[in-house]
């Protein structure tokens, strides 16, 4: 799991350091968020690749990671491959958010 960033320099040097991340912003307050909390730990847990870094965003705590990447729903996972975001998903359905895992790891396998 990734720390998240203080601001905008430390994000951009997450972005280069890590090919493959994997964004889940939510808040405290999100039912839910709260509602896919473990199955979401437990899947990434389970199935994600090592290459794979997850990085965790409160969206109350952290206002220039938000702007960046304009999350405006909750729950968001954003996937980044190679510096890039390489999808943007807004879901707190399980079987979304297994596609947007397996997505994430059909990048980092083939590096």
């Amino acid at each position: 799991m990734l720390k998240t960033p203080s601001d905008i320099k430390g994000m951009e040097t997450i972005l280069k350091n890590n090919k493959f991340i994997l964004i889940k912003a939510s808040a405290t307050w999100c039912n839910p968020c709260k509602k896919i909390e473990t199955p979401f730990a437990n899947l990434i847990k389970n199935k994600l690749d090592d290459k794979v870094k997850v990085m965790y965003v409160d969206v109350d705590d952290d206002d220039d990671i938000v702007h960046l990447f304009n999350i405006t729903k909750l729950p968001t996972f954003i996937s980044i491959v190679k510096g890039k975001v390489a999808n943007t998903d807004i879901t707190s359905n399980m079987k979304d958010i297994r596609i947007i895992v397996d997505k994430i790891n059909s990048h980092a396998v083939f590096v």
